[in-house]
């Protein structure tokens, strides 16, 4: 009699061994007790501290929240960061913003499904959560980079890249030439002989359509800080900004000696 309730108690202590713990496959052999046996997106059926309603319902919402993350980020694979590009290849800075709150949602609900379903998660769960953690950290230091190389600009998508065209054709000028001619009208004047006005003012002129598109551009695309304005774009204005006031002076200095014809 001893001998067979031992036996009992051996069989019923291995039988308990065999019962699976959370995170395990549970095709074959029940789940311990507090855990359910549910079937999961792969096919596959493991042990959980959900039910089946509540481990789709959690998996949906990572499904939802990591669309658009992938298996990670790249600037080439984003969405809203290609969306984001304007046609010089300088990107809104607003994007970040909107990326980074994405992947956290991400990763929030990633860690959210593994600690109230999965007891923390298996490895590939994990590796999972930390990828994301690592995209959070390559964007932010993407737009770091890029905010100090001057590859962003500020406001709108549609009022940065008007005010960029605008601002593209005003600017295409030939600035030695008009400070040339600019020159040589000076020498003209300096010796009495009478320069042609409409000359410096259709150079004042176009470098002043120049500088107030740069301004627009400017103010819309890039706060008003000459701190963020890209030193391309910089460069021209400061160009048009001293060939239009060599141009007024030069006009001013003929008009005052009546040597216009």
């Amino acid at each position: 009699m001893l001998g067979f309730c031992l036996a009992l108690l051996m069989i019923g202590a291995a039988s308990h061994a065999q019962l699976k713990k959370v995170n395990e496959e549970c095709d074959q052999m029940p789940c311990e007790s507090g855990l359910t046996c549910v079937e999961l997106k792969s096919g596959k059926k493991k042990c959980s501290l959900c039910d089946q309603s509540t481990s789709n319902s959690m998996t949906e919402n990572v499904d939802n929240a990591c669309k658009a993350f992938g298996e990670g980020w790249t600037p080439e694979s984003n969405d809203d960061y290609k969306d984001a590009l304007a046609a010089d290849g300088r990107v809104l800075v607003d994007v970040y913003d909107k990326m980074l709150e994405n992947a956290k949602k991400c990763k929030e609900a990633r860690e959210n499904r593994e600690s109230k379903c999965w007891g923390g998660g298996d490895d590939d769960h994990k590796k999972a959560i930390q990828q994301v953690a690592d995209g959070i950290q390559r964007m932010a230091d993407h737009k770091y980079r890029m905010i100090g190389a001057k590859r962003v600009y500020y406001g709108s998508k549609s009022t940065y890249e008007s005010r960029l065209s605008t601002f593209k054709s005003k600017a295409d000028l030939n600035f030695p030439d008009m400070n040339q001619k600019l020159d040589i009208m000076n020498n003209d004047q300096d010796k009495g002989n009478k320069v042609n006005c409409s000359d410096i003012e259709r150079i004042r002129d176009d470098a002043e359509r120049c500088v107030n598109a740069a301004k627009d551009l400017l103010y819309d695309g890039f706060s008003n800080s000459l701190d963020k304005f890209p030193d391309e774009y910089n460069d021209v204005f400061t160009k048009a900004m001293d060939t239009m006031k060599k141009a007024k002076d030069l006009l001013d200095t003929v008009k005052n000696k009546s040597l216009c014809n």
